[in-house]
């Protein structure tokens, strides 16, 4: 019998040590808000109840996981998959000892991110998001060791059109058009991704990646969409037009010559004297 539990128990050690790498895979409870604030995007991460390892990893590694490790990361994941007009900006992150919680945030702007076009009929402002970046798997490493990695392709892979379209209410109080979709990874608890749209869009289309939403047109749209401008423009010329040839024919003689502007000329003696008589 001692040879048997004598192999039961080496399977157990190989079994443990195949494991252990594992516990540097990152195993946390992730939020995203993704405010879409046209021409960027702000985006906000919440890794809520990190387990202890995998905390003192990100705490202690702060060259291998820093406010640009996640945009960073983004960036070089789009640019793998041809969109090289990405960049982000107002990158920052904060760590709660309390209850092991990593907070990440950044802008994403660019082309390859968010572009915009008018509908030449209503001046309304048409946005196509592209929300790839979403997939991205970020990896913190120190050296060529692998400490852990984010894996966001696992929760928030689902295509668009299957995310739910709801809506998204700031702490202001202002209520939002939103999409939002709770993950199903099975070995996490609710991660949630939410697209916050901005104030009045209305979504035409989400589809794969991309999102294409409208705007309404402001005052001045709406004015350049008026048939009355053109109208307006050439009131206007030709009112400056006329307003020019009456100028210039004011300083013209019919003759087509211009008048010229004489010098007085000094008086003669005999006006002199006339003038000093009707003087005194």
């Amino acid at each position: 019998m001692a040879r048997p539990a004598a192999v039961l128990c080496a399977l157990v050690l190989f079994i443990s040590s195949a494991l252990l790498p594992l516990a540097s895979v990152a195993h946390a409870s992730a939020r995203v808000e993704a405010m879409v604030e046209p021409p960027s995007v702000l985006v906000h991460i919440a890794l809520e109840g990190v387990n202890a390892s995998l905390y003192a990893l990100m705490r202690s590694h702060p060259a291998a996981f820093n406010e640009t490790t996640v945009p960073e990361a983004v960036r070089t994941f789009m640019l793998a998959n041809g969109y090289d007009r990405v960049n982000y900006t107002d990158a920052s992150i904060s760590f709660d000892d309390g209850t092991r919680t990593v907070e990440l945030s950044f802008r994403l702007m660019g082309e390859d991110v968010l572009s915009f076009r008018y509908n030449r009929t209503t001046m309304a402002r048409l946005y196509e998001l592209n929300v790839l970046w979403r997939r991205t798997d970020v990896v913190a490493r120190e050296g060529a060791e692998e400490l852990f990695r984010l894996n966001f392709s696992a929760y928030f892979a689902a295509p668009l059109e299957k995310w739910e379209q709801t809506e998204y209410t700031l702490p202001s109080g202002e209520v939002r058009p939103a999409l939002r979709l709770e993950g199903e990874a099975a070995d996490e608890p609710d991660p949630v991704f939410i697209l916050v749209l901005p104030r009045g869009a209305r979504v035409l289309e989400a589809r794969e990646d991309t999102l294409v939403f409208e705007l309404p047109p402001r005052p001045w749209e709406l004015f350049m969409a008026s048939p009355f401008w053109p109208l307006m423009a050439v009131v206007a010329i030709t009112g400056a037009a006329a307003f020019s040839r009456r100028a210039v024919v004011k300083w013209v003689r019919p003759g087509g010559r211009p008048v010229a502007q004489r010098s007085p000329q000094p008086l003669s003696q005999e006006e002199e004297k006339a003038k000093a008589g009707e003087a005194s």
